[in-house]
């Protein structure tokens, strides 16, 4: 018999606020929507098994001054955890305003376990380009399996990185939607 399948709807309720804008840093930072709002969703401990699958996605706006560069990643465990990908460092379009843009990976497990693996492959639409419209692959070089202990929970997040400290460039996360392919993240 085939095994069953569907999607389940992890973040519910979906955000009901934007996160807080990113600008004036040049640190790596959760930009998921606040707690208050949309609490960062945690992938429960010894929930993953090999081949569980989750899509995330996430929904923003951008603005820049010049072509700086910015970093967008999935996180295990937040901007101090596990990157599970990453676009490395994208050269954004130049003096953009509220340029709407749209991330979603796939994340599948391969083992589980103190030293589980999670393989992520997705990408970027809306930051690069002209008018920002390419899509920017993740990860950013060939993708492989991260290292990381399924055996305790994690919070599941999307991280930025500006390469460039200035008012002017703010990306602004306003949904972050995580769904459990097949199996049950609730």
């Amino acid at each position: 018999m085939q095994p069953q399948a569907w999607v389940e709807l992890a973040t519910n309720p979906v955000a009901t606020a934007d996160g807080t804008a990113l600008a004036s840093s040049t640190s790596l930072t959760a930009i998921s929507p606040s707690a208050s709002t949309n609490p960062a969703y945690t992938i429960p401990a010894n929930r993953l098994f090999p081949g569980a699958a989750i899509r995330v996605r996430g929904y923003g706006r951008v603005s820049t001054t010049g072509t700086p560069t910015l970093l967008l990643g999935v996180y295990s465990g937040g901007a101090g955890g596990t990157a599970l990908g990453t676009t490395g460092a994208i050269t954004t379009t130049s003096g953009v305003t509220n340029v709407p843009w749209f991330l979603e990976a796939l994340i599948v497990c391969r083992t589980i376990g103190s030293s589980g693996t999670l393989f992520t492959q997705g990408l970027v639409t809306g930051i690069s380009g002209t008018a920002g419209v390419s899509a920017v692959p993740i990860p950013a070089s060939a993708p492989a399996a991260v290292t990381v202990d399924t055996t305790t929970a994690k919070t599941l997040d999307l991280c930025a990185q500006w390469g460039t400290n200035s008012a002017s460039n703010t990306i602004t996360q306003h949904l972050w939607i995580v769904e459990g392919l097949n199996v049950s993240l609730v």
